[in-house]
């Protein structure tokens, strides 16, 4: 059965990352900051193919603590900085908060879980990226650190792409689209 890891399963595209692969009969590893509060992610942990795994992306412990072998590991879990986004309302405290959860979470998961994902039949690495992090399309400005945190996290994806080539882990950012969710 293969297996998928999703950061920031607990709502929005997470949530319905879960559902989908259920339905395709994959091992589910579910994975948010406190799956206790979780309740529609619970609903679904109904059956053996889901695990709920407590993960706060910023906590090098709790990334590091993880050991399977994963087919696909979704790096979805983020945020959108809103009280960071417009020039006047900017601080570097709330600015690292973005990075810290946008980028530099999904590249020690990638670090943390290379080899893991390597030892798969997949070898799949998937970032939930955004059109905004273009730097051609930016034609409003504004959203200044969920526009470079996503846009780095492309320059991650694309650095692990090569670096891991050799071992058949393929990466790939992937803009969803405009959906509504809470973020």
């Amino acid at each position: 059965m293969s297996t998928v890891l999703i950061t920031g399963s607990n709502r929005g595209l997470g949530l319905e990352f879960v559902r989908q692969y259920l339905d395709k009969g994959w091992k589910v590893l579910a994975a948010c900051r406190d799956p206790q509060q979780a309740s529609e992610l619970i609903e679904l942990s109904n059956t053996d193919n889901v695990e709920l795994l407590k993960l706060d992306v910023t906590s090098e412990k709790d990334i590091n603590a993880l050991d399977r072998t994963i087919d696909h590991l979704i790096l979805n879990a983020g945020v959108l900085g809103d009280d960071c986004a417009k020039l006047g309302e900017m601080t570097q405290s709330k600015w690292l908060e973005v990075l810290n959860i946008n980028t530099v979470a999904p590249a020690l998961l990638i670090q943390a879980l290379k080899e893991n994902v390597a030892a798969s039949e997949h070898k799949t690495i998937v970032g939930i990226s955004t059109r905004v992090a273009s730097i051609g399309d930016n034609g409003s400005g504004n959203m200044y650190s969920y526009r470079t945190s996503k846009a780095a996290l492309n320059q991650i994806l694309v650095s692990a792409a090569k670096n891991l080539a050799d071992q058949g882990v393929k990466t790939v950012a992937v803009h969803p689209g405009w959906v509504q969710t809470d973020m």
